[in-house]
C-alpha cells in the first residue's frame, strides 16, 4: 500500500466510497485520460458546457480525480487548451517542413478540413473566446499564435527573395498568419468553403507577402 494513496470520496446520494489511487503510471494515464476527456467535451459542448460531471463521465473516472490532479476545473481546462495547442502546432509545424510558401495553402486548407484536427480546431475557438476573460488562457492561445508565426518567417524570408529588412519579414508573416489563423477559426466555427477559388486565392496572398 505505500505506492497507493486511499482517497475517501462522499458523493451526494451515494455511500461512502473508497476508492484507490494507483503508482505513478497509472496516475498519469489518469491525468491524460481527463485532458483528453476536457478536450473532447470543450469542443462538443463549449466553454459553458464543459463541466466537471461531463468530463469526469467522459473519462470514466471521479470527479474528485480533477481537483486531486489538476486543483479544480481551470486547471483541467487550461491544460486541455495546452494539449490542443500542442496537436495543432505539431501539425502546422509538419505543414512548413517543406518550405515552399506557395505550397502553404494547400496544405492549411488540408488541415483545415481534416476531420482529426476538427476538435482541436474547436477548443482553439473556444479559448480565443476565453481569453479575454482568462489571463492564463490567453497566455496559452497568444503562445501558440506567435509560434506559429514565428515558424512563418522562414518560408517568407525565401519567398521575398530573402530581404535584408526583418521588418517586412516579420510584417508579412504576421499578416499569411492572420489569414491561416482566420482560416482556421471559421472551419471550427463551421463554415463551408469552396476549396478550389480559396486556395487560388490564399496561393495569391502568399505570392504577394
Amino acid at each position: 500500500m505505500s505506492i497507493k494513496r486511499l482517497i475517501i470520496d462522499f458523493r451526494a446520494g451515494d455511500a461512502l466510497e473508497l476508492r484507490l489511487m494507483a503508482a505513478p503510471g497509472q496516475a498519469e494515464e489518469s491525468r491524460a485520460r481527463l485532458v483528453e476527456a476536457a478536450g473532447e467535451v470543450l469542443a462538443e459542448f463549449g466553454w459553458v458546457g464543459a463541466t466537471s460531471r461531463r468530463i469526469a463521465a467522459r473519462a470514466g473516472l471521479n470527479l474528485s480525480m480533477i481537483r486531486y490532479y489538476f486543483g479544480g476545473m481551470d486547471g483541467l481546462l487550461l491544460a486541455a487548451v495546452g494539449e490542443a495547442m500542442r496537436r495543432l502546432g505539431e501539425r502546422t509545424g509538419e505543414v512548413l517542413r517543406g518550405g515552399d510558401l506557395l505550397a502553404l495553402a494547400d496544405t492549411a486548407l488540408r488541415l483545415v478540413d481534416d476531420p482529426c484536427m476538427r476538435p482541436a480546431l474547436r477548443v482553439l475557438a473556444e479559448a480565443t473566446v476565453q481569453a479575454s476573460r482568462d489571463p492564463d488562457i490567453a497566455a496559452e492561445v497568444q503562445r501558440f499564435l506567435l509560434g506559429f508565426r514565428a515558424s512563418l518567417r522562414e518560408p517568407v524570408r525565401a519567398a521575398l527573395g530573402d530581404p535584408d529588412d526583418p521588418a517586412l519579414v516579420d510584417a508579412a508573416a504576421a499578416v499569411l498568419a492572420a489569414t491561416l489563423d482566420g482560416l482556421l477559426l471559421h472551419r471550427a466555427a463551421g463554415l463551408e468553403f469552396r476549396l478550389a477559388p480559396l486556395r487560388a486565392a490564399l496561393r495569391g496572398r502568399a505570392a504577394r507577402a
